[in-house]
C-alpha cells in the first residue's frame, strides 16, 4: 500500500526503471494483495518496438496510450491506437502491438500479473546464473504463462470494429451529473469481477467528496487538466501525466481546478455501474423522488457529488 508521502506521483517519482534496448518502463504502483492487482506502470517505446504475437493465460491487462500512435493486431484484425484509446488484453486474448512513432508512452495498469516481480526475478537470474537465459527447457517452464504465436494475417479495420479497443471519449455506457460525465470504460465482467474503470470528465470546480469509508486505495490517473485534490491535511494539485493515490479510509475531497479535466479511476471497487443504472431507474417511477434516490445510492456507495446529480 502507499503511504502519505506518495498520494502525489508525478512522472520522476518511479520507484523502479526497467531499461532495455528499445523501451524503458517506470513503475509508479507495485502490485499488491493476492489479486496482484494496481501495478500501474508507463513504457516509453522507440519507434519499431514491437510486443510481438502472444498471449497470457492469466491476467489483465488495461493499457492507455498517452502519445504517439501504435498498430494493434488482434483478432484476425488490425488498426491504429491514437492517444487517449484504451486497450483491454484478458486471458487467453492474443494480440501485437507496433510503436509507429519515437517516444510513445503507453500508461498501464496490470492484475494477476506482477511485472515488477518478474523483472526482479529475471535480473536474479541474469546476474546469478546467467545460462538458464539460453537452456530452451527452463526459459519454457519459467515463462509458461507467456504464449508466443505466430502473427497471423490480419486486414485493416477501424479501431471501433476491435472489441478489445476503447476508442478516447468512448465507453459501455456514460452518465451525466451536474459539471461531471462518467464513462465506464472497462467492467466488472472484465477484471475478473473484482472492480471497474471509469473515465470522468469534469468541469471547473466539480469533482468528489469521499467519507473515508473505503478500505481499498483510491487511484486516479491524470489524462487532462488538473485537479486539486485534499487529503490528510494536504492540499495539491495534480496535473496530466501524474497520479493520485489516497490510502485506505482517508477522507478526500477532488474537483477539477480547470475546465473539461479528465481522470480515469482505476481502482473502482464499488459497484459504481450498478448504482448509476438503479438511480435511473428507481428515479424515473413514478412518485419517487430524485433527490432522496441519489442520496441513499451515493451515500451507501460513499460518494457524494460537489453538485447535483442529474439522470
Amino acid at each position: 500500500m502507499l503511504g502519505f508521502d506518495r498520494m502525489h506521483i508525478k512522472p520522476e517519482d518511479a520507484f523502479h526503471i526497467i531499461e532495455e534496448n528499445d523501451r524503458t518502463a517506470y513503475l509508479y504502483h507495485a502490485p499488491v494483495g493476492a489479486m496482484q492487482e494496481n501495478e500501474v506502470s508507463v513504457t516509453v517505446y522507440n519507434s519499431g518496438a514491437v510486443l510481438p504475437y502472444s498471449m497470457r493465460t492469466r491476467g489483465y491487462e488495461t493499457l492507455t496510450l498517452e502519445e504517439g500512435s501504435a498498430e494493434l493486431t488482434a483478432a484476425g484484425k488490425r488498426c491504429v491506437i491514437e492517444p487517449g484509446d484504451m486497450i483491454q488484453i484478458e486471458p487467453y486474448m492474443p494480440y501485437s502491438l507496433k510503436f509507429l512513432s519515437e517516444g510513445c508512452k503507453l500508461r498501464e495498469l496490470f492484475q494477476e500479473l506482477d511485472r515488477y516481480g518478474s523483472h526482479i526475478n529475471m535480473t536474479c537470474i541474469k546476474n546469478m546464473n546467467a545460462g538458464l537465459l539460453d537452456d530452451e527447457t527452463f526459459m519454457k517452464g519459467y515463462q509458461k504463462e507467456l504464449i508466443r504465436l505466430p502473427e497471423p494475417e490480419a486486414v485493416t479495420a477501424d479501431k471501433s470494429e476491435m472489441p478489445m479497443v476503447m476508442p478516447r471519449g468512448k465507453g459501455w455506457v456514460t452518465f451525466s451529473a451536474k459539471g461531471i460525465r462518467m464513462t465506464l470504460k472497462v467492467g466488472r465482467w472484465q477484471l475478473n469481477g473484482n472492480k471497474e474503470v471509469w473515465e470522468y470528465r469534469i468541469d471547473r470546480d466539480r469533482g468528489f467528496i469521499f467519507s473515508g469509508q473505503n478500505p481499498d486505495e483510491s487511484i486516479y490517473a491524470v489524462c487532462e487538466g488538473k485537479m486539486q485534490v485534499e487529503a490528510a491535511s494536504r492540499m495539491f494539485e495534480a496535473v496530466a501525466g501524474e497520479f493520485i493515490c489516497i490510502p485506505q479510509f482517508t477522507p478526500f475531497k477532488m474537483q477539477a481546478s480547470e475546465e473539461g479535466a479528465v481522470i480515469h479511476d482505476y481502482n473502482c471497487k464499488i459497484t459504481l455501474f450498478r448504482a448509476m443504472e438503479e438511480i435511473k431507474t428507481e428515479s424515473a417511477k413514478e412518485g419517487a423522488d430524485p433527490a432522496a434516490v441519489r442520496a441513499k445510492y451515493f451515500a451507501s456507495n460513499r460518494l457524494h457529488l460537489l453538485d447535483a446529480y442529474e439522470a
